[in-house]
């Protein structure tokens, strides 16, 4: 699929202060403005726009990182507006432990609430299936909804391929699991490593 615009560069910034109430380890910006996308903990996520509660961790609690990435972030768009007619706001990839994009959830202008847009997931043969999660039920997806899928698998495993190490980076400290302190003495379960 063929389109005119070039991708989009973003700067980097990383969490600086660490009661951020972002949970993403890193957020950036299109040079353009245009997009804010979040990444770490397994996730990518593109916001359209700068939400203004963006500003405010930008401004506050993160520092650029003096790095920058790219994404074909019109390719997105193109693919989303075809679909969804410019009715997408967000877009949230999880990837599996090897960083292969394993699910895709959007968050459309129409919805009533944050969970009841699309969700898509991807097997490693790249078949796709959409889920219904308040209906606990999976279907298959159309022709339009499967090239959604694989072109978004495509871009967002270049940017995987790129930064690695942001992708899977841990949410700031305050979103992390609390650590669990040994006692003396004490022998470790077998499930810990």
């Amino acid at each position: 699929m063929a389109h005119p615009l070039r991708p989009s560069s973003f700067a980097l910034y990383r969490w600086s202060n660490p009661e951020t109430t972002c949970e993403a380890p890193f957020l950036a910006i299109a040079e353009d403005r245009s997009a804010l996308p979040f990444l770490g903990n397994h996730r990518l996520g593109i916001a359209w726009g700068i939400p203004a509660e963006a500003e405010a961790w930008l401004a506050r609690d993160f520092a650029a990182t003096g790095e920058s990435i790219s994404c074909d972030l019109p390719m997105l768009r193109y693919v989303l507006d075809a679909l969804y007619s410019g009715a997408a706001r967000f877009a949230l990839t999880c990837f599996d432990e090897r960083l292969q994009p394993a699910r895709l959830e959007l968050s459309l202008i129409s919805q009533q609430a944050a969970e009841d847009g699309p969700v898509y997931v991807r097997d490693n043969l790249g078949r796709s299936q959409r889920l219904y999660p308040a209906e606990q039920r999976a279907a298959g997806v159309t022709p339009a909804e499967h090239a959604l899928v694989q072109v978004f698998a495509e871009v967002v495993a270049e940017v995987a391929t790129a930064c690695p190490s942001q992708l899977a980076a841990p949410p700031p400290p305050r979103y992390q699991p609390a650590t669990t302190h040994r006692l003396p003495g004490r022998r470790r379960p077998k499930y810990y490593a």
